[in-house]
């Protein structure tokens, strides 16, 4: 019987420094593999970065996020610089509520009584006070800045919480502190 006992041990040893053996060459391949795919994505990116800067800039942003996103579109698009250009993602018209909401990234803002429009070279507000800005833009990381045709300089800071801006908040000449901008219907 102790002949048997000691066969059986031995094999269940053997087994054992086998599967041992297999699950270090499969997590040193694992992690061979996942090196290899990072180094392919990188240079895809590289690339994209080149023949087409756009489609770059929007698989950018649902890999790295908005933040991350927003450094790469100073770089490429020249908002290094002021701009009368709107930024893409700043285009439109945006209601303006003195309090934060709770909401998700995909709120739009049902009530644009007291709003804010941003177009190419101005700004527009409306409600509260009616008024037409003639401005430039320049981004300095999660920031917008608009130089007013005064030479004032009004910051609009750009929220996200992932891969889309959440909102903006701001504070505009006739404006009582700060306002929190939602993208309206």
């Amino acid at each position: 019987m102790n002949v048997a006992a000691g066969f059986v041990r031995g094999r269940r040893a053997r087994a054992g420094m086998l599967m041992a053996a297999g699950l270090i060459v499969f997590f040193a391949a694992y992690t061979w593999f996942l090196g290899y795919q990072q180094t392919r994505v990188k240079e895809i990116f590289a690339g994209l970065r080149t023949s087409d800067p756009d489609l770059y800039l929007t698989e950018l942003s649902k890999v790295v996020g908005f933040d991350s996103y927003l450094l790469e579109y100073r770089s490429l698009k020249g908002y290094d610089r002021f701009r009368s250009d709107v930024p893409p993602f700043l285009l439109g018209r945006w209601a303006l509520f003195p309090d934060a909401k709770r909401v998700s990234d995909f709120y739009f803002a049902d009530n644009c009584t007291n709003s804010i429009v941003f177009e190419d070279g101005f700004v527009k507000t409306v409600g509260e006070t009616n008024a037409i800005h003639a401005v430039s833009y320049r981004l300095d990381g999660n920031t917008v800045t608009l130089q007013l045709h005064d030479g004032a300089n009004v910051p609009v800071t750009l929220v996200s919480y992932g891969v889309r801006l959440h909102h903006v908040e701001l504070t505009l000449p006739g404006f009582p502190g700060t306002r929190y901008g939602y993208l309206c219907k």
